[in-house]
């Protein structure tokens, strides 16, 4: 009986440890988190191979000053080969829905490294958005969710899905 209760115990142990990688939670703090799905996998960024951050935002006054231009570069290098996502959005100035569109630079671009080194964009397709749901200049703070389309520039019939995007980060 002692054998089976110690078993037990283990397998349940085991099985409580093997908890599935989740989402980042949608929060608008500046918790500085990124998550996403590439075709159903969950991507969150993380640079343990790189020297650079895992996840870079930068927003800059646009020629326009009534309009900034907002970038999130993010690394993946805990998968091999290593991935990177992009988001650009130019011209936002308040918190709503953005529509991709290639032609007002705004897109989403996915990249896998070497050996694959492909490149995807969805500026072929224009098929996704960002929506942000905080931006608050004072205290630096962008916040949203996004999804896309992209398709390798290369091959037209290699395409990804990017879903359930979301982001809370602190502007630099």
């Amino acid at each position: 009986m002692k054998k089976l209760t110690f078993f037990t115990l283990i397998l349940s142990c085991f099985l409580l440890s093997c908890e599935k990688e989740k989402l980042t939670k949608a929060t608008q703090i500046g918790a500085n988190t990124f998550s996403c799905k590439v075709n159903g996998q969950i991507l969150i960024p993380n640079n343990e191979a790189f020297s650079v951050d895992a996840i870079s935002t930068s927003l800059v006054l646009n020629e326009d000053p009534n309009f900034y231009n907002l970038k999130i570069l993010t690394n993946y290098s805990k998968t091999n080969p290593s991935k990177k996502i992009y988001l650009t959005i130019y011209k936002i100035n308040s918190i709503g829905v953005y529509i991709f569109s290639g032609s007002d630079f705004r897109y989403g671009e996915y990249f896998i490294s070497a050996p694959d080194n492909k490149e995807y964009n969805s500026r072929t397709s224009n098929i996704g958005e960002v929506k942000i749901t905080k931006l608050d200049l004072a205290n630096k703070i962008v916040s949203g969710t996004f999804s896309f389309e992209a398709t390798n520039k290369n091959d037209p019939n290699d395409k990804v899905s990017i879903t359930d995007g979301r982001f809370d980060l602190r502007l630099r």
